[in-house]
This record gives C-alpha cells, structure tokens and sequence, in this order.
C-alpha cells in the first residue's frame, strides 16, 4: 500500500524554492545562448590553386595580415606572400642545408621587422629582414633548455611569440599544458593543468591496444593547439575542447568550451574508424582533435573545428574577453577539404577569411563577418 505523507508548510515553502531557483537557472542558461552569434556564409571562392597561378604549388601554411596573404610552399620551397586579388608581391626562402636554407617549412611568422621559418628537419629557425634577405640561423639543439631532457625534440605544432620564445606543447611534463620556451636564455616556464599524465616514450604496442579499446591513446590525451597575440597566450586542449587564455608571464585568464553540436559523436566515430583499421593490419589514421586550426589577434580568437566529413567548415570565434562567442558556418566549404594545421587564417581589416585545402594545393576565400 502507498502512503501518501501530508505536505506542511515548511514543504510548500522548500518546493517553491527549488522552483524559484530551477526559474533562474534556466534564464541564465537562455541568456547565455542568446549571447552565443550564429552567421552563415553561402559563397566562397577559389583564391589560389596551380591551375590559377604558376607561383603555386603545395602550399602548407597560410597567414592574412591586411592587405596580404602569405603562404609556405613545399613544391617551390619558399614564402610568397599575394595582395587580396591573388597578385604575387614577392617571394623568398630557398631548399638547402646552407646558411638561409631549408630543409623543410613547419612553421612561418611575420614579426614587426623580420620574418621566422622553423626548419623541422634542418632543427633551426631562420630569420629573414623583409626584402626576404636571410639574417641568420639560430640552431636548436636536440635538449636546448633543460637537462632533463625537455623537449626532447620542437614538435610541429611549435607557436613563436619572438624569434626567440616559443610555445611547446609540453605533453604533461610536469603536469603541465605547454611551456614558454627562450631558446635564447635556456629559460623553461611550464604552464596550464595537464590533461592527463606525461607519457615519456613511443609505445606502438599500448597505442595500437588503446585503438583496439576505442580509448585514446595516453601518449594523444594532451595534444594541445597554440596561438598568440600581444595581449595573450590561448591554448586549445585537442581531446576536451576547452580553450583557455593566459597572459604572457602564465597567468590563466579565462577558459571556456567550445565543444559544439555538430561535433556530437565525432570521437566515437574516430574510435570506430581506428578499431577497425588496427584490426585489418592497417595503422590508425584518426587522431582525436576538436580542432583543425587556429588564428588570433588582437581582438580574440578563431578556431576551425574539425568535424565529420559530411559537415560544412565551421569557426568559432571568442573575444578577447572571453565574454563574447559566435559561431560561424561556411556552407560552401566541406569540412574534408581543409588540412589538419595552419590551414585557415583571417584579416578581420578585410573582412576575409582563407581556408587551405593541403592536398590539392587549392586557397579558398570567403567572407569574414565580425
């Protein structure tokens, strides 16, 4: 049998409470999605390609400032840099093992009076005046800053401040999220909370179980995007999709997550994916990353989310301020086109916005509204 117990007064009056706040809650919630600016753009161009332009190959990276746009290419082995109708300015930078030579381009800045390209497999960073003339080479040794053995190696994903301070992912080293590195000074300054633990070596045998498991590998967990402008540092966690911005002596700022809708299921789908290619011999090809690219400026920070194929490109914009977010939607560009680094840019001065396509070499334009 069921008791029903009679309410008092003390009850009604707790219920309406737990109403009340239940009210203001969900008022909060409306308010903040009201705050959270939705645009669409529908037409987007062909900018760049080789059937374009002669002066095009394989570009690898691209960055707007006002006016211009430049891009690394792998086929011609230099920097060009065009004006917004696609017209070549001027280009630099050669293939070779010399002084003011390259190996390979994993990395381009324009700084106020010189240009930086890190030289992956060449293990240095060269700076060139702004007629492209080469300066210097400043080689990095393979343990440049610290004895321990931190960082073992500069990873791809190297973000210069200077031609001298670098941001590294610090893949949890001292329970850390990156660190500021003054390759200058032999200076170390770690920063942020570790995702997960430091992971020292390569495991191929644990990776390919983690797969197996549809877990993401331990070594993956703190896979981190890096980005910067004069008034601060953001760092993208790849495999929580939190976005955090520090200033430039460490301390954190603000954070919030940018995780969105269309991304629901995308890890799940990654694990699929690589159980099964594991599975039939293959290695894994998806790595778990909420994020393709990400530019910055002085007004905040944009970040190309990585979505499933089917999806259009979409950017999520957040302030500098961190109050403000838009989320913005580019029909005309699939989400399978664009590469997995330095593979979008923006130039707010003119309203654009470029997306790299690294495989067939292609540059697509398209509005930028904010």
């Amino acid at each position: 049998m069921i008791h029903w117990k009679e309410r008092t007064v003390d009850d009604m009056q707790f219920i309406k409470v737990i109403l009340l706040f239940v009210m203001v809650i969900a008022a909060c919630s409306k308010q903040e999605e009201s705050v959270f600016e939705k645009y669409e753009i529908h037409e987007s161009t062909v900018f760049l390609s080789p059937e374009i332009a002669d002066f095009v190959g394989m570009p690898s990276h691209i960055k707007a400032e006002p006016g211009a746009l430049y891009f690394t290419d792998n086929s011609f082995d230099r920097v060009t840099k065009v004006d917004l109708e696609g017209e070549k300015i001027f280009s630099f930078g050669s293939e070779g093992r010399g002084p003011g030579e390259f190996q390979s381009i994993a990395g381009f800045w324009k700084f106020e009076d010189q240009y930086l390209i890190y030289d992956y497999n060449g293990f240095k960073f060269i700076t060139y005046d702004l007629n492209g003339d080469p300066v210097s080479d400043i080689a990095v040794d393979v343990n440049p800053v610290n004895p321990d053995g931190f960082p073992p190696n500069i990873p791809l994903t190297v973000e210069a401040i200077s031609p001298h301070l670098l941001l590294l992912p610090s893949r949890g080293r001292n329970n850390s999220l990156f660190a500021i590195a003054d390759i200058k000074n032999d200076h170390l300054l770690f920063l942020g909370s570790a995702v997960g633990d430091f992971v020292e070596s390569y495991d191929g045998d644990e990776i390919q179980q983690s797969h197996l498991n549809r877990e993401i590998p331990e070594i993956f967990v703190n896979f981190m995007m890096l980005s910067h402008s004069s008034k601060g540092i953001y760092a993208f966690q790849q495999t929580t999709g939190i976005l955090e911005k520090y200033s430039h002596s460490g301390e954190l700022i603000w954070e919030v997550n940018i995780k969105h809708p269309v991304q629901e299921g995308m890890f799940s789908h990654f694990a699929d994916e690589n159980r099964e290619s594991v599975r039939s011999g293959e290695p894994a090809l998806r790595l778990y990353k909420y994020a393709k690219a990400m530019d910055a400026n002085e007004e905040g920070v944009a970040v190309l989310l990585n979505t499933l194929e089917k999806n259009k490109a979409t950017v999520i914009w957040v302030s500098d301020d961190g109050e403000t977010l838009a989320e913005i939607t580019y029909q005309g560009i699939n989400n399978e086109l664009i590469g997995r680094f330095n593979s979008f840019t923006f130039s707010p001065e003119d309203s654009r916005a470029w997306f790299l396509n690294q495989q067939y070499g292609e540059i697509y334009s398209a509005d930028w509204p904010l």
